[in-house]
């Protein structure tokens, strides 16, 4: 229910549907189980840390960075003269 609120409250203000993300989602459930709407953002914070761990450590056995950085390289030539 508090997710539906949510959303429609969202809707409301921007004059247009805007698809309420899983943090926000996450919010309104924190907040459904009697969580001050204070400290709702700290949740969403300590989230997304735990998903930057993740990727580090993704990175760190499987690095996939200096390939995309490679083939970005080639995709979109340099014009240094701009």
């Amino acid at each position: 229910m508090a997710l539906r609120s949510l959303a429609a409250a969202v809707d409301g203000v921007y004059g247009k549907h805007i698809t309420v993300n899983a943090t926000g989602a996450v919010a309104a459930i924190l907040g459904d189980c009697g969580l001050a709407a204070e400290i709702l953002r700290g949740f969403a914070v300590l989230a997304r840390c735990a998903g930057l761990v993740g990727h580090v450590h993704e990175e760190q056995h499987k690095p996939a960075m200096r390939a995309i950085w490679e083939a970005s390289e080639r995709a979109v030539p340099y014009d240094g003269d701009r």
